[in-house]
């Protein structure tokens, strides 16, 4: 009998690690994508700043060739 109460309590030790490896995983996880998706809004910012910093700079240029035909 003390045996088989020993088994169970490994038994039941596999099981909370096995549990807590999950948790620390899904955590890791979760980690992972919040920093890509971070890292992406981060991208998408500098790439839409510059498509609107070369827009700018062409309504500029047309802006400044039309006051020189003046």
């Amino acid at each position: 009998m003390h045996g088989e109460w020993n088994g169970l309590q490994v038994y039941s030790l596999k099981i909370t690690f096995m549990h807590v490896t999950c948790i620390v995983l899904a955590h890791q996880l979760q980690y992972d994508v919040h920093t890509f998706f971070q890292n992406l809004i981060f991208i998408v910012h500098i790439v839409s700043s510059c498509k609107c910093n070369d827009e700018l700079q062409a309504f500029q240029a047309i802006q400044i060739k039309h006051l020189i035909v003046w």
